[in-house]
C-alpha cells in the first residue's frame, strides 16, 4: 500500500507538471528554429534571449521547485503559463514580424560592410585606452576593483569624488560597446587589407579587454557570458556580411563552450579565495583543476529562478492591489535627479534601497535580501501585473528586432553603433525591466564619444542576393 501511494504522489507532483510547461516553452522557438524562422546569424541575439528567458522562467524554476511547498509549485505554474501565453509567445511573434518588416525597408539582398577611417579608429584606440587606465587607477586607489563586498559596496563607492565615479562606472557600463565597436573596426581593418591599422586596433582591444576582463573575472559570471557572447557574435554577423561563413561553425561554438567553462571555473575560484584589496590574480585561480574546498555559493537553479520572487509577491499584491509604478521610482531618481539632489541619493543607497526589487520584497514577500533573485518580468510584473509581461514582450521585441537588422544591414557607421549599443544594453534578461528603460543614461556618456569620433564609414558591397541568402538563413 506504501509502494503504490508513494507512486502515486509521484505522478501528481506539481514538478512533473512544471516540467511539462518546461517542455512546452522549448518546443515554441525549437519549431521556429527547424522551420528556418528563426536564424543562427541573423538571429543569434535573440536566440541567446531565448536561451535566458528558457532558464529564468522554466528549467531553473522547474529545478528549483523540488524545494518549495505546494501552493508555491502551483503559484509557479500559474505563472509559467502566463509567462508563455502574455510574454513567449507575443515576443516571438511580434519579433519576427518586425524583422520581416525591416527586412524589407532595409533590402537584405544589398550587403553593408563598415570602412574603417584610419585617423578616427586612432583616436577611438587612444581614447579607448586612456580610459580603461583610468577606470583602473581609479579602482585601485579606491579599492573598488573587486566589488564583491556586501554592504561595505556602497559606503566605498560614495567615498569616491563624483567626477572620479562617473568615469569609473562608465568604463564598467560602456567597456562591451567599446570593445565591440573596436573589434568591427578590426574586422573593417582586416577585410581592407590596413595592416598597419589592424596592430593598432589589437593594441587598443589588448588594452581594454584586459583591464575588462580582470574586472569580470573577480565579481561577474553574467558579465562574463555577456562579454565572450558579444564577442563571438560579432564574429559571426562580420562574417556573415563579408559572405566568409556558409554554415554554422560548430567548431567556434565548441571552442566558445570551452572557453566560458574555463571563465566560469576561475571566477569561480577568485570568488572563495581572492581577497579585497589584493590587486593581483594569483596564477593559481587559473588553474582549472585547482580545489577552493567546498562552494558556499547559491545554487544555481536558486539564483537563476526568475520566477520564485514573483510567486512570493503574488498573494499580496493581489490582495493589496500592484505597485503601478510606485515601485520604480526610487530608480528613476537615482538615474536623473542624484545630481540634484546628491544628500536624497546618497541616503538612499547607503540604505540598499536602490532598486525595484527592494521596494517589492519589503511591501509584498517577506524575503530578507539585499539583492533577491530576479529577472525582467520581475519589476514590470510587480507594478502592473500580467499586464507588465505584455509591456517587456513588446520592448524587447523591437529593441531586437530593429538592433539586430542595424548592426547586420547597417545604413550608417552611426546606425551600427546604436544597433551594438541596443543589444549589449538589452542583452541581461536578469537587468530590471526600468533598468531597461532607462540605464541607458549611464553608457550615454560612452555612445556619445563614439558617435562624435565616428571611426567607421559604409558601403555597400552591391547585391547579391544567393551568397548573402545562404549566409544569412544560418
Amino acid at each position: 500500500m506504501g509502494r503504490r501511494r508513494s507512486r502515486d504522489d509521484l505522478f501528481n507532483m506539481p514538478v512533473i507538471e512544471l516540467w511539462l510547461i518546461t517542455t512546452v516553452a522549448v518546443t515554441l522557438p525549437l519549431m521556429l528554429t527547424v522551420s528556418g524562422r528563426l536564424r543562427f546569424v541573423s538571429d543569434y541575439f535573440f536566440l541567446i534571449l531565448i536561451a535566458q528567458v528558457l532558464v529564468y522562467l522554466h528549467f531553473a524554476p522547474s529545478v528549483a521547485a523540488r524545494d518549495a511547498d505546494s501552493g508555491l509549485r502551483l503559484q509557479y505554474a500559474t505563472l509559467q503559463l502566463w509567462a508563455i501565453v502574455l510574454f513567449e509567445i507575443p515576443l516571438y511573434l511580434l519579433y519576427l514580424n518586425l524583422r520581416a518588416r525591416v527586412a524589407r525597408s532595409r533590402l537584405l539582398g544589398t550587403s553593408r560592410l563598415a570602412d574603417p577611417r584610419w585617423g578616427r579608429s586612432v583616436a577611438l584606440v587612444v581614447g579607448a585606452s586612456v580610459g580603461a587606465l583610468v577606470f583602473l587607477v581609479i579602482a585601485l586607489r579606491y579599492d573598488l576593483l573587486f566589488r564583491k563586498i556586501g554592504d561595505a559596496l556602497a559606503p566605498a563607492q560614495l567615498a569616491v569624488p563624483m567626477g572620479q565615479f562617473v568615469l569609473y562606472r562608465s568604463f564598467i557600463e560602456g567597456a562591451p560597446l567599446v570593445f565591440g565597436v573596436m573589434l568591427v573596426d578590426y574586422f573593417a581593418a582586416k577585410q581592407f587589407q590596413s595592416r598597419q591599422l589592424q596592430l593598432i586596433l589589437l593594441a587598443g582591444l589588448f588594452v581594454v579587454g584586459l583591464i575588462y576582463c580582470w574586472f569580470l573575472l573577480l565579481n561577474s559570471r553574467l558579465g562574463t557570458v555577456r562579454f565572450a557572447l558579444i564577442v563571438f557574435g560579432l564574429a559571426l554577423y562580420w562574417r556573415s556580411a563579408a559572405r566568409t561563413v556558409t554554415r554554422i561553425p560548430f567548431a567556434q561554438l565548441a571552442a566558445l563552450v570551452l572557453v566560458l567553462w574555463y571563465c566560469l571555473t576561475v571566477i569561480e575560484a577568485v570568488r572563495h579565495k581572492y581577497v579585497p584589496g589584493e590587486p593581483e590574480l594569483r596564477w593559481a585561480y587559473f588553474n582549472p583543476l585547482y580545489s577552493y574546498g567546498e562552494s558556499q555559493e547559491t545554487r544555481t537553479s536558486t539564483r537563476l529562478n526568475g520566477i520564485d520572487f514573483m510567486a512570493q509577491m503574488t498573494p499580496a499584491a493581489r490582495a493589496d492591489g500592484f505597485a503601478r509604478g510606485k515601485a520604480w521610482a526610487v530608480p528613476v531618481f537615482l538615474t536623473f535627479g542624484q545630481f540634484f539632489a546628491s544628500d536624497v541619493a546618497e541616503q538612499y543607497k547607503l540604505s540598499l534601497m536602490t532598486n525595484a526589487k527592494s521596494y517589492l520584497m519589503v511591501r509584498y514577500t517577506p524575503i530578507v535580501s539585499s539583492d533577491p533573485f530576479s529577472c525582467m518580468l520581475t519589476d514590470a510584473y510587480g507594478n502592473f501585473g500580467l499586464l507588465g509581461f505584455v509591456m517587456v514582450a513588446i520592448t524587447l521585441a523591437v529593441l531586437y528586432a530593429v538592433g539586430s537588422a542595424a548592426l547586420a544591414t547597417p545604413r550608417s557607421a552611426g546606425g551600427l553603433v546604436l544597433g551594438l549599443f541596443a543589444l549589449t544594453h538589452g542583452f541581461f534578461f536578469e537587468q530590471e525591466f526600468i533598468l531597461l528603460l532607462t540605464g541607458w543614461v549611464k553608457v550615454l556618456p560612452v555612445l556619445a564619444a563614439i558617435l562624435l569620433v565616428n571611426p567607421l564609414r559604409v558601403r555597400g558591397l552591391g547585391r547579391a542576393p544567393r551568397a548573402l541568402g545562404s549566409s544569412m538563413a544560418l
